[in-house]
């Protein structure tokens, strides 16, 4: 015969069991979310501050262009370091047809140390 006394004691035993299991899931999932938060704070804090510099601190009231100010930047610099390298390609000297030296024309310098640096 069993003993209904012995059975709601491993009964409340087995839920006390289970409401620390839960309790305990409860709390990883809190702490999990809060770190989660941090998170998302600090990415939005980041996109903030590229949408301030891609702009010129003009100011991106928010981010719902998504990336279209960073990729029109990208490809302003694109097709300014194109250009650049024309310039510095056809920059030559009127006397002789040949490049200029280093050292001979300061902002050609400066623009092929651009070009290096951005390579």
């Amino acid at each position: 015969m069993s003993n209904p006394h012995h059975e709601n004691v491993c009964e409340a035993m087995a839920d006390r069991a289970e409401i620390e299991r839960l309790t305990s899931l409860v709390d990883r999932l809190k702490l999990e979310a809060q770190v989660h938060a941090q998170e998302a704070r600090t990415a939005n804090a980041t996109i903030y501050e590229i949408y301030q510099l891609v702009t010129g601190g003009k100011g991106e009231p928010g981010n719902w262009n998504g990336a279209r100010p960073v990729a029109a930047l990208v490809a302003e610099r694109d097709a300014l370091r194109k250009a650049l390298e024309g310039v510095v390609a056809a920059w030559v000297n009127p006397g002789d047809g040949q490049p200029f030296e280093a050292g001979e024309v300061p902002a050609l310098d400066d623009a092929r140390a651009a070009l290096k640096s951005c390579s």
